[in-house]
Parts: structure tokens; sequence; C-alpha cells
């Protein structure tokens, strides 16, 4: 094989990929994190074309003890409900979707330090967001005053359980709201 067919083989794998990336959208690349002393912090699978996370994820406390287990996917904007900011002359602008680029999809679960389920449920497509300042009397032109926080909302029932795995209490939300408890003893 000479080496002007093995250059021409190797733009056309890229060519094949590049192609295939574009037509399908993303690619999926999973990404692991690891606390100071080498223990697994963190697993998420990551859209490397929107850069957000997309699949799988999980979280670990410094045991290694899986604390946190879900899945997200990549959207374009997430509605909103009580979206706001505050404006640089310290108006409040409401707001009817978001710019977050990956939405809580599926089961979500968290699990006490032993690995006993702690809770389970899922969340709505919408999100409460708050951009600005903490204050609308701290200077606007200072990056560290200046924060996001997108709240994801509960729906549906949440199933809560005591450290030994027995049901303690459900809790049913409506985009975040909560509309029935019943505990269990």
């Amino acid at each position: 094989m000479n080496a002007q067919s093995n250059n021409f083989r190797h733009w056309l794998a890229l060519l094949v990929f590049f192609q295939t990336t574009l037509a399908f959208g993303q690619t999926i690349h999973r990404d692991t994190f690891y606390h100071k002393k080498g223990i697994l912090s963190c697993i998420a699978d990551f859209d490397t074309l929107q850069n957000v996370r997309c699949g799988y994820y999980a979280e670990f406390d410094l045991q290694g003890n899986k604390i946190l287990e879900g899945q997200y996917k990549a959207v374009d904007s997430l509605p909103c409900k009580e979206c706001y900011e505050w404006s640089t002359n310290g108006n409040i602008i409401a707001y009817d979707y978001t710019d977050a680029r990956e939405q809580k999809t599926g089961e979500w679960k968290s699990f006490y330090p032993n690995g006993v389920l702690k809770e389970r449920g899922f969340y709505s497509a919408m999100v409460h967001e708050f951009y600005g300042t903490k204050s609308p009397r701290q200077p606007q032109n200072h990056p560290e005053n200046v924060y996001n926080e997108v709240e994801y909302l509960k729906t549906g029932t949440w199933e809560y359980f005591n450290e030994s795995g027995q049901l303690a209490k459900t809790i049913e939300y409506l985009d975040g709201q909560i509309i029935f408890i019943t505990e269990y003893y």
C-alpha cells in the first residue's frame, strides 16, 4: 500500500467521523472525576459538542460511596417557573425560558453513606432560575458578585426512606410545590 493510498484512507476516515458527528448532533463522552486522595468523586456523561451533561450522572462522597444518581439530557432551553434577574438599575426582570442547556430526566436517587436508598423521584421539565447579584445594592461590575442559580423542581411522587431502608414518607409535588405529604410510622 502506498503513502498516497494511506493518506486518502486517513482523510476519508476523518470525513466520515465529522459527517457522522454533525449528522447525529452529538458525541457522548464519559468522564470520571476524583477527590484529592484519588477516591472517585463523580461519573458524568458529556455531550462534547454542546459541552453539557447528557446521560448517566453519579456523585460519590469522600469514602467513595454513591450518594446521587440520575440522568441528564441536552436541551435548547427550559421553561421557567418564577425565573428572574436583577437589572443593572436594580429592577427585577422576569422571563419565561432559561438558556440552561441540560435537564434532569428519568428517576433520580440519593443514598445514605451506607448505600441505603434515601430518596427517589422525578424532576419537572420546568426550572426556577435566578441570575444577578445577591442584592441589588451590590456593584454590578464585580464578577464575583454575579451568580446564576438553577433549581430543578421536583414533580410527582417522591419517596423518602430512613437509614434502615424503610419508607418513611411520600411527598407529592407539582413543579416544585408540595401538594400532599404522607408519613409512615
